[in-house]
């Protein structure tokens, strides 16, 4: 479960982001701060993970199972959430020059 963080913006409006979300707006704005790209690469690889994770139990349940059809729907889930870390990820490491 991602952390939440509360900022607040100059007119004194508190905002609450979610971690992985607020890093990510960062990094399309060049602002990440100390220590952020690793975190966000180590959620990024975590996620990765849970999808291979999840891609190897749908291969293995039993074909037209109520279980294979949620792990289905659990793998698209999290292949969708790994590609759009992709799309912030990348970028953001070319700009860095990694």
């Amino acid at each position: 479960m991602s952390k939440v963080i509360c900022l607040t913006d100059i007119d004194g409006q508190v905002r609450w982001f979610k971690e992985d979300e607020l890093l990510e707006q960062l990094a399309k704005v060049d602002m990440l701060p100390s220590g952020a790209m690793k975190t966000m690469i180590t959620k990024f690889v975590t996620d990765v993970r849970n999808m291979l994770d999840e891609q190897q139990l749908y291969f293995k349940a039993q074909h037209g199972s109520n279980e294979k059809t949620r792990l289905l729907n659990s793998c698209k889930r999290l292949e969708g959430s790994v590609r759009d870390k992709c799309k912030h990820i990348l970028p953001t490491l070319e700009k860095l020059g990694a």
